[in-house]
């Protein structure tokens, strides 16, 4: 025996409910794939709703209006409808109760469906809280930066392996290429060490999902045991996939001799 429809339509809210919550709530990229297919069939439901208010409401106008007119009106009694005359002065009061009611509601009805009409869309809100938002995002891009900085200098791999990408490639100075897996293993081994490094003139731009951040960096290492130290340029391209920011690419080359720029987020 099939359950009632009210039963039926509560499970599914409960269903939907629940798995929105898991699907926000997980970095895995199916859940962003499958967030990625639902969004558009549920954007299309809520305006297809949308597009329902205004027939709704023209509908329930013309039949308060039509019973009005008609001057006669269904009565239940009794789990009996019993159609009487609009002669009777009792049955005109309720009649027009009835209808006066339901001319309130379609008001308010009508006045909710205007109100969320007129609502500007996320995208158009204040250009300050854009800006806000922004300046959030530089934050903490540059944060990303000086952490990675004291993850090389405590060898801290987790911290490495949580801001590198898992496609990150970097163009060194001296013309090397070397992905993360290569990057984590010289830290891991040994092969690159650092005593001391500090960045200075970090410059974030953000572009949307996609940010540039360009700094310079002083450093005193050894690689294989050869000393690699001195002053370098760099340039971060970081990439922000299923809400999380990390660095896709990295560019260094050997700074000349010029004053160091200031960045906006240093």
């Amino acid at each position: 025996m099939r359950p009632p429809t009210t039963v039926r339509v509560l499970i599914g809210l409960v269903a939907g409910f629940l798995l929105g919550l898991a699907l926000t709530g997980s970095p895995s990229p199916a859940a962003a794939m499958t967030i990625g297919i639902l969004t558009p069939v549920g954007t299309i439901f809520v305006n297809l709703i949308r597009m329902t208010v205004i027939p709704l409401v023209a509908s329930m106008l013309i039949a308060g209006v039509g019973a009005m007119m008609s001057g006669e009106i269904d009565m239940q009694l009794d789990d009996a409808v019993v159609h009487v005359k609009a002669g009777d002065v009792l049955v005109q009061r309720k009649r027009v109760k009835m209808v006066t009611a339901t001319l309130v509601l379609v008001t308010c009805v009508c006045l909710t469906a205007c109100r969320q009409g007129s609502q500007p869309a996320p995208a158009a809100l204040a250009p300050a809280s854009a800006m806000t938002s922004t300046a959030d995002v530089e934050r903490e891009l540059a944060k990303m930066e000086q952490d990675w900085v004291d993850a090389v200098l405590k060898r801290d791999i987790a911290t490495v392996d949580r801001i590198l990408a898992d496609d990150f490639v970097a163009t060194l100075p001296d013309g090397r290429l070397i992905t993360k897996a290569q990057d984590i293993e010289e830290l891991r081994s040994g092969a690159f060490s650092s005593e001391s490094t500090t960045i200075e003139g970090v410059n974030v731009r953000v572009f949307g999902e996609t940010a540039v951040v360009t700094f310079g960096q002083t450093e005193k290492s050894q690689y294989h045991g050869r000393a690699v130290s001195g002053r370098t340029l760099w340039t971060d391209v970081f990439v922000k996939r299923s809400g999380t920011w990390q660095i896709v690419a990295e560019h260094g080359s050997v700074a000349p001799d010029l004053p160091q720029p200031t960045g906006r987020a240093a």
